[in-house]
């Protein structure tokens, strides 16, 4: 052994000796091979502990006879105190047995002064073998932590991490299995996974499971399908399988299996109510509130549907089976798991990937997260606009008292989800103290949809940056005043006397029905549709007046 290695700083060294000569030896001997020392030299017991007490060594050197003290007791001391540093006995009268008796005793080692060619060698050795301890020990903790951290991740994971044998049965399953099915793992050891299936997707899954990834080793698939929780309930699970029988570190099917009942859930409610919104609008007869719903929920499924691409994306790009190979590589070494994880090129890098691979897992469940709270907010929008279609196909046909601001803002909640889109700016101007009116109100829904889908587009193809539209609710002569207005692409002079013609539109793709049923759904009531604009570029007011009684038959 020789100083390569150790001399990156100076040998701090604490030596007890009553010969004040014999250290500027043993300084020189050390310095002579290499060793640099900075060496604490004390000749009695009190003077020892101090320094003990005072700085840390990495060697400690203890002549064996003083005339003050015992050289095997202070070595006794300073083996309780530091028990980290070595203690070298160096003595001129120490025979075999005391020798022995120091090594007992947690001697590092002894050197006779008789023979101190052996000191460099032995001093190298010390520190060498205690550096090697106190990074083992560095390494044991922190692969302790490691365990630890990688326990909680499985753990508390939201998806099960499985591995199967051929035969279908559970090899392995995750600590979260108790929070997905309610089974401890022990439970269900040894058990095919298809006990659990539910009886109408048993053949699918077979044909998933036995058909394809057990015939192509590599092969990825995702299956869904119902599984019997441990209380009896049925629940959705999305399983993502590989066939990794041929990777020795797994020999097996790694299973990844996520609930997603409350994402089935949500997509029945957005089926049913999109059946719903259908049928109401059907028994209504009001096709241009049911183009304007339809457009609307249309724009909001893209957005849920967007949103289950991106889950669906980050579930197939999930790094989940990762783990099952750095747990099948800690199992392969579990013998030895603190030299391999200190000395293999593998063991060293795989504290570092499971924190990178942890951090991962977080960012992908935290952006899960965010998309299904984007899925569950589109689809409260959806039922809100289907609960106003609802409310108006029931009273068809019949006049009713109501609150004009209340039919304005039914309108405009039919309308939120394409204003929002489009960037549209929203003004309100209500007055205060308007009295209530009694109207057909599905008849005015249909006026007021229309118009403000109209002045949306009108917004949206002057290419203005800043694009507003404002509802105008104001008191008139025995009648109600409601005003749309927007800064939009405006109306040619020459336009405005047949914008109400049957047929007549400017826009690409628009029928020219809108207005003209509009209008003649106003006159129905005994109202009026009014027209303004100052020209191209100018933007464009809609003003429907409804009196505050139908007249009399």
């Amino acid at each position: 052994m020789n100083a390569t290695g150790i001399m990156d700083k100076p040998l701090h060294v604490l030596y007890l000796e009553d010969d004040p000569n014999f250290p500027a030896l043993v300084k020189a001997l050390l310095e002579q091979e290499g060793l640099r020392t900075q060496i604490v030299v004390v000749d009695n017991a009190a003077d020892f502990a101090a320094a003990l007490e005072q700085s840390a060594f990495d060697i400690i050197l203890v002549d064996y006879k003083l005339p003050t003290c015992n050289g095997i007791q202070a070595m006794q001391a300073a083996r309780q105190k530091v028990p980290e540093a070595p203690c070298l006995l160096i003595s001129g009268v120490i025979n075999e047995e005391a020798a022995i008796e120091s090594l007992r005793n947690g001697a590092t080692d002894y050197v006779p002064k008789t023979g101190l060619n052996r000191l460099a060698p032995a001093v190298c050795r010390a520190v060498h073998e205690a550096r090697g301890r106190a990074q083992r020990k560095l390494a044991e903790t922190e692969m302790a932590r490691r365990e630890r951290h990688f326990r909680a991740l499985m753990e508390n994971s939201l998806d099960v991490l499985s591995i199967l044998n051929r035969d279908g049965t559970f090899h392995y399953n995750s600590p979260s299995l108790k929070h997905v099915l309610g089974y401890e793992p022990h439970e269900i050891a040894g058990r095919k996974l298809f006990e659990f299936v539910h009886p109408e997707d048993l053949p699918g899954a077979t044909r998933a499971f036995a058909g394809q990834v057990l015939q192509n080793p590599e092969h990825r698939m995702t299956h869904e399908c119902r599984c019997r929780r441990r209380d009896g309930s049925w629940c959705y699970l999305e399983m993502m399988c590989q066939n990794r029988f041929d990777d020795p570190e797994i020999a097996g099917l790694v299973l990844n299996s996520r609930d997603v009942t409350q994402r089935r859930l949500a997509e029945e409610q957005l089926k049913q109510a999109q059946g719903e919104l259908a049928h109401a609008a059907r028994m209504a007869g009001m096709a241009e509130v049911a183009t304007s719903v339809l457009h609307n929920v249309g724009n909001v499924l893209n957005s849920v549907n967007i949103s289950a691409s991106l889950v669906s994306d980050e579930l197939r790009k999930s790094k989940i089976t990762y783990i099952a190979r750095a747990a099948a590589l800690m199992r392969e070494h579990a013998a030895d798991i603190g030299d391999f994880m200190a000395h293999d090129p593998k063991g060293r890098q795989l504290p570092g990937f499971l924190n990178q691979l942890a951090e991962h897992l977080a960012g992908e469940q935290a952006a899960l997260l965010k998309e299904m709270a984007l899925i569950r907010k589109n689809l409260d929008h959806i039922k809100d606009v289907v609960s106003i279609q609802q409310s108006y196909s029931k009273i068809s046909g019949s006049s009713e008292k109501t609150s004009v601001t209340d039919l304005v803002e039914d309108a405009l909640r039919m309308n939120t989800g394409a204003l929002i889109r489009h960037e549209v700016e929203l003004v309100r101007e209500f007055e205060s103290n308007l009295p209530e009116i009694t109207v057909q109100k599905h008849k005015v829904l249909q006026i007021l949809i229309n118009l403000i889908r109209n002045a949306k587009y009108a917004c949206d193809e002057s290419n203005h940056t800043e694009k507003r539209l404002t509802l105008r609710v104001a008191n008139g002569d025995n009648c109600v005043r409601i005003a749309i207005i927007d800064n939009g692409v405006g109306i040619p002079a020459e336009n405005l006397t047949r914008i109400f013609n049957h047929g007549f539109t400017t826009r690409k793709g628009g029928h020219g029905f809108g207005l003209h049923s509009s209008l003649a759904a106003a006159r129905e009531m005994s109202g009026a549709l009014l027209v303004h604009s100052d020209g191209p570029g100018q933007g464009a007011t809609f003003t429907l007046e409804l009196p505050l009684q139908p007249p009399p038959d």
